[in-house]
């Protein structure tokens, strides 16, 4: 993934014509990295490198910046759904181990 970033920042203005292709397999390899996130170099050079497509091509063709909001916004918006979940559930369970912890220690 990283050589794709570096490919697609050393294009910049070459790749607009694969852009939306391009976007559809990086939202592919989020997808998978969603339901299963074991390499963290890899998720951070994904969204690099979609940060650089994006970037390179709305600077080139500013009329695709609606739709790559209209193709990214749903996998993202997955993504920190699937954070919130995760934060909740998380936190019910630390609270719950806090007020158990806490009536435990008050009785010894």
């Amino acid at each position: 993934m990283k050589a794709i970033m570096r490919c697609l920042s050393v294009a910049r203005e070459d790749v607009v014509p694969l852009a939306p292709q391009l976007i559809g397999y990086f939202n592919t390899a989020l997808d998978r990295v969603c339901r299963n996130p074991r390499n963290p170099l890899f998720n951070h050079y994904l969204f690099e490198s979609t940060a650089v497509l994006v970037g390179s091509a709305c600077s080139a063709n500013p009329a695709l910046t609606e739709q790559f909001e209209s193709l990214l916004f749903p996998p993202f918006q997955h993504v920190l759904a699937q954070v919130c979940d995760v934060n909740t559930r998380v936190g019910v369970k630390v609270k719950k181990f806090l007020f158990f912890g806490s009536v435990f220690f008050s009785f010894s």
